[in-house]
């Protein structure tokens, strides 16, 4: 053991000593290790609803939204992505296409935050689904702490 990892021990009310044997255990260490593994033992998740299957809807040319993606795709069975100059124009471009949404909003998410940027977005989604446009949202959890509050808020509404 290392001098460093033996102080480091013995700053941690472990016995320190120069040899690599520990001569003293911590039984409240112990026990409060024991503890967190069956509290988290314990925990699970909730039983997830049944809910009934959802499939994207086929696209017709009678929306100009689809109209404007036949228009500038090179060929049928290729998708893309267009490039956006920043960050504002990107968010902008984004609630304008939810906001032409007549049928379906299917929308995949990396990160949206409880923030102005997020609210906006939400508020947005909220106002297509109110309009009859059917809205599904897949956002990786990963980022999402306390924000379930906001994202059961958008389920409540119809449509979502």
């Amino acid at each position: 053991m290392t001098r460093m990892a033996t102080r480091l021990l013995g700053d941690l009310g472990w016995a320190r000593s120069r040899s690599v044997a520990l001569t003293r255990t911590c039984p409240g260490t112990a026990f409060s290790l024991l503890a967190s593994a069956l509290l988290v033992a314990c925990g699970a998740l909730p039983a997830r609803p049944e809910l009934p299957a959802s499939h994207a809807l086929s696209s017709s040319l009678d929306s100009p939204l689809a109209r404007v993606a036949h228009d500038s795709a090179t060929a049928p069975s290729v998708s893309g992505f267009r490039l956006m100059a920043g960050g504002y124009y990107s968010l902008d471009a984004r609630i304008e296409l939810v906001r032409l949404a007549r049928d379906s909003l299917d929308v995949q998410y990396y990160l949206i935050q409880n923030d102005r940027a997020g609210r906006l977005f939400m508020r947005s989604l909220r106002d297509a689904a109110l309009r009859g446009v059917r809205v599904r949202l897949l956002v990786d959890d990963l980022n999402t702490v306390g924000g379930d509050p906001m994202f059961r808020g958008l389920a409540a509404f119809p449509n979502v």
